[in-house]
């Protein structure tokens, strides 16, 4: 009877990864009392002169620190981002982009661009050199025109992006962020933005580039040098940093500074996003985040330190998950968690949530309630995409990332699970008992009967 009770929990439990329900989405709100509530443990964060900013660790969605993380700001070029991002996910490199009129001739005087005129020609990727380090807004124009046919339908697409992605608050209303009163984005969702680009290998060559030049050829006869405004990313700058791989610069008087920035130390990767600075305090802030997170946390890979898991055998944790069940699941082994250095990763508590539109279930670690990262479940044998790089419109749960903050305590789950299998059971035995009843009743009338 045990052995039965272990194969039929196996089962439910199997059965309940992979028939998931959906969570709901992250709100502003949830994001706001999730950043307010950090574990007492955590490492003193430094303080930081920006009027809004956010350091996120990108693979297991965890933010390391936020300021003012949600309230809307103008993002001015940091805008580029999703720019470059659609337009990457809707083009091949090689595609000729014309540059019309209105892409040319409709900037503010005194905007940055590379001086393209009407019907000159470039390809995607010479494009994306000029949207992205010397920030070219008729560059910006001439990508949302080829991509969606005009700036506004482009605004519209971009908008739609954000919310896959998880965005709480944002509304564009234009591809270069040159200033409108309708055009906004937070910290929290910049770096979203971020976090989506930077999964694309040709953003990441494109962004990295301290400089280009586009040379000469039969599209246009001119070569255009381009450099980075990104300082940290120019060795002959005072805020040269070697952990810095890419980001984008913004400004405008009413946006003031703003710089996203992905850099990465000991295999530590992050993502820090400064708005509403002064020059140089972008720098001087991004710097000091950037130095706190990697002196501070640690990356660790859940399938190789959970005990739960770890070569195939239950553990004093929370799970309890029999030795039956964890034979039919696996913890995907891309999923990662970061936490403060002084802390270790049997102090985590977890839980299950189910985790999106793809059929997959994840195991949550927090500290002290706070997320800190997640390991897709899956049965074993199956394919189940890594939880870290899901689709935008699939991002993990509770990784603070696109998807919701709402989680089902794994007590629930196993507990309906114990009740259904009871159930099972007791449906067994009585079905055994009246059949025995019946044979037992059928023999007494085939019984032969004598007289005497």
């Amino acid at each position: 009877m045990k052995k039965i009770i272990c194969h039929i929990f196996a089962l439910l439990v199997c059965a309940l990864i992979l028939f998931p329900q959906t969570v709901q989405a992250a709100s502003k709100e949830d994001v706001d009392s999730l950043i307010q509530n950090l574990p007492q443990v955590w490492p003193e964060a430094p303080s930081i002169a920006s009027e809004a900013g956010l350091l996120l660790e990108p693979q297991s969605g965890t933010i390391l620190f936020a300021k003012n993380a949600t309230d809307a700001h103008y993002p001015a070029s940091t805008t580029k981002l999703m720019t470059a991002l659609l337009t990457l996910e809707h083009c091949s490199l090689d595609e000729v982009v014309t540059f019309s009129s209105s892409a040319v001739l409709t900037l503010e005087p005194g905007s940055s661009h590379i001086g393209l005129r009407v019907g000159e020609q470039l390809t995607v990727k010479d494009s994306l050199y000029g949207l992205l380090l010397p920030s070219a807004n008729e560059v910006a124009n001439g990508l949302a025109e080829h991509v969606a046919g005009s700036t506004d339908a482009f605004a519209a697409m971009m908008n739609e992006r954000a919310a896959q992605l998880g965005a709480v608050n944002t509304h564009f209303s234009n591809p270069h962020g040159l200033h409108d009163d309708t055009h906004y984005t937070c910290a929290y969702d910049l770096a979203l933005i971020m976090k989506a680009c930077i999964q694309i290998p040709s953003f990441v060559e494109i962004d990295s580039a301290p400089t280009y030049v586009r040379q000469a050829d039969s599209l246009l006869n001119k070569e255009i040098p381009m450099g980075s405004t990104h300082k940290m990313m120019r060795e002959n700058s005072g805020y040269y940093d070697p952990d810095v791989i890419c980001g984008k610069t913004g400004w405008t008087q009413q946006s003031g500074r703003c710089l996203v920035t992905y850099a990465e130390r000991d295999g530590l990767p992050l993502i820090c996003v400064v708005m509403k600075s002064e020059d140089p305090q972008q720098y001087e802030d991004t710097k000091a985040l950037l130095e706190y997170g990697f002196s501070n946390f640690k990356l660790l890979r859940a399938s190789v330190n959970d005990p739960d898991f770890s070569q195939g055998h239950s553990s004093s944790s929370p799970l309890k998950i029999p030795t039956e069940a964890l034979s039919l699941v696996t913890l995907d082994s891309d999923s990662w968690v970061v936490m403060p250095d002084s802390v270790s990763f049997e102090q985590l508590d977890k839980s299950v949530s189910e985790s999106g539109e793809n059929g997959s279930s994840s195991v949550i670690y927090r500290l002290d309630g706070y997320p800190l990262g997640s390991a897709v479940l899956r049965a074993s044998g199956q394919t189940v995409e890594n939880n870290m790089f899901l689709s935008d419109s699939q991002e993990n749960a509770l990784s603070v990332s696109a998807e919701g903050l709402f989680v089902i305590n794994v007590w629930i789950v196993l507990g309906g699970a114990a009740l259904l299998a009871l159930g099972v059971l007791a449906g067994s035995r009585i079905y055994i008992l009246q059949k025995k009843r019946k044979e037992k009743a059928r023999k007494k009338e085939e019984r032969p009967r004598y007289r005497y």
